[in-house]
């Protein structure tokens, strides 16, 4: 839903919206408990037991990262570039500088990758709150949340499965290699698909955030809209296109003297 907080022509009903957003995120959280205290995990798979102290963080985290979604979308409807930005710059360093103190200082370095990215996510959310302090944003109205529930609903409805596929498609490898070897295998693994991944973020989740706005600007004009969506793609393909073909060729080696 938080894509579609920029088209309402209401601020009030982009507020709903927001509303609606924070409360899905806070009632997934809540699900989530319930399935780790009714599921045996552990007993399915004896060796993500070695994990079993985090899943509770991992459930916080994704309400984090709901929460941060909805409220950067917000800053981006209203135009506070700056304080999105701000808040960006600020996850990153409170994650970098947090997991690095965690894994040089922290016995074991248990958690050091999980709590300072938890708390580069409410550092950011926070941020972004405080920005927009003085938008009428929290006003609970239970009919306002069914109507732009029900008015947006292709938003989750055609974009949920392809995010779900997503998700899967980064994360169903690390929980698989850590089901079948080890988590420390696993941690192998998810320190190169994150490393690959950081540019790739930085840039793209910045662009789409910016992206979604001026198309929601557009929506009234299909043909400018077409050509900003052909435009976008093949700038963002063509940025791309060097970098892979230099880790398709150089990875193995840059990764083997870089770690």
């Amino acid at each position: 839903y938080e894509f579609a907080v920029a088209l309402p022509r209401s601020d009030a009903d982009a507020a709903a919206l927001f509303r609606l957003c924070m409360g899905l995120s806070t009632l997934m959280f809540v699900i989530y408990l319930i399935l780790l205290v009714v599921l045996p995990i552990g007993a399915i798979f004896p060796k993500l037991s070695a994990l079993s102290p985090w899943l509770t963080l991992v459930a916080l985290g994704a309400a984090c990262v709901g929460w941060y979604n909805a409220i950067t979308y917000m800053g981006l409807r209203v135009g506070s570039f700056g304080a999105v930005g701000r808040s960006k710059a600020l996850i990153a360093l409170v994650t970098a500088v947090g997991q690095i103190a965690g894994g040089l200082f922290v016995s074991r370095g248990d958690g050091a990758l999980i709590v300072p990215y938890i708390g580069a996510q409410l550092a950011g959310t926070g941020l972004l709150i405080w920005a927009l302090r003085d938008h009428p944003l929290w006003k609970f109205d239970r009919a306002s949340l069914v109507s732009v529930a029900r008015r947006y609903v292709r938003f989750p409805k055609y974009i949920a499965p392809g995010s779900l596929l997503d998700g899967l498609a980064v994360l169903l490898p690390v929980a698989t290699i850590t089901a079948l070897y080890s988590p420390t295998q696993a941690g192998i693994y998810a320190l190169a698909e994150r490393t690959l991944r950081v540019p790739v973020t930085l840039i793209g989740s910045s662009m789409l955030q910016v992206f979604y706005k001026r198309f929601s600007e557009l929506r009234g004009d299909p043909h400018a809209s077409r050509r900003l969506l052909w435009r976008t793609w093949w700038q963002m393909g063509a940025l791309a296109l060097g970098p892979c073909i230099a880790l398709a060729i150089f990875g193995q080696g840059l990764f083997s003297f870089v770690f």
